[in-house]
Formats: structure tokens, C-alpha cells, sequence
């Protein structure tokens, strides 16, 4: 992480659909690695990441703070997992993975309170003890 943020490395946010605020795609330029994206979904609940970037840096946690923070990481892929700890310590939530992708990890959640593991098929993301609308589905 250090060395990226010596880099020319940005993150830039952008609506899916300009008449439609509650899907964002967040990426890095110049693409970094396999060029991965991830989409904050906002809703009334709170907001939700789906999937992580590899780069953290502050203006992106700024800007994800200032349109309200995030109530919730879900990781679809494995490769995903790179820096999905310190994106879940800079905004204090879970992380959603499939209790499937376990053996793909390759460090400890220290404090042991950033990850929970889904184990069914699908489940729906509740923050605060309220339904989102927002489903993890695991089809394969």
C-alpha cells in the first residue's frame, strides 16, 4: 500500500447511470493489476461496498465518508480479499465472504471482528438490525 501511494495512482468514483445516485463504481487509475472495481450501494440503512480495490487511500475514504460511510463490505471473489482488512478498519464494519472462499485467505482478521462468514445460499445485508434489500447470493 505504501508503494502505490508513492505511485500515480488515483481512485475516481462514478455514477452507473447519471439519474440514478445509489450505485457508484469506484476504481483506480492507471489500472492497477487485473484493474478491479468496486460499487458502493447506498441505501437508507446505510451504504454497502460490493467488493474492494486494492488501493486505500484518504481522499477515497473521504469521499465514501462523506456520502455516508459504509455499513458493510460483501466480497464476491477471492481475489477481492487483497486489502479488504484495512478497508474494514478505515470504515469500522463487517465483511461479508463465503465461508466457501476461507482457505483462500492469507491473514489473520487480528481483532476478529471484521469478517463474517455466509454460509448459505443467500442472505440478506441487515445494518443495525434492519433489512437492506441487498442480497448476497452464492449460485455456484
Amino acid at each position: 500500500m505504501a508503494e502505490l501511494r508513492k505511485g500515480p495512482y488515483k481512485n475516481k468514483w462514478k455514477k452507473f447511470d447519471e439519474d440514478e445516485d445509489r450505485f457508484w463504481m469506484i476504481y483506480t487509475e492507471p489500472q492497477f493489476a487485473i484493474g478491479q472495481r468496486a460499487i458502493l450501494v447506498k441505501t437508507p440503512q446505510g451504504n454497502i461496498l460490493w467488493d474492494c480495490i486494492a488501493f486505500l487511500d484518504a481522499p477515497t475514504i473521504d469521499w465514501i465518508n462523506d456520502q455516508g460511510g459504509l455499513a458493510a463490505i460483501v466480497i464476491s471473489h477471492p481475489h477481492y480479499y487483497t486489502t479488504h482488512l484495512e478497508w474494514a478498519d478505515a470504515f469500522e464494519c463487517p465483511v461479508y465472504l463465503a465461508w466457501e472462499d476461507k482457505g483462500w485467505l492469507n491473514r489473520l482478521d487480528r481483532m476478529g471482528k471484521a469478517r463474517t462468514f455466509i454460509e448459505g445460499t443467500e442472505e440478506e445485508i441487515e445494518v443495525r438490525g434492519e433489512k437492506t434489500g441487498v442480497l448476497i447470493l452464492k449460485p455456484g
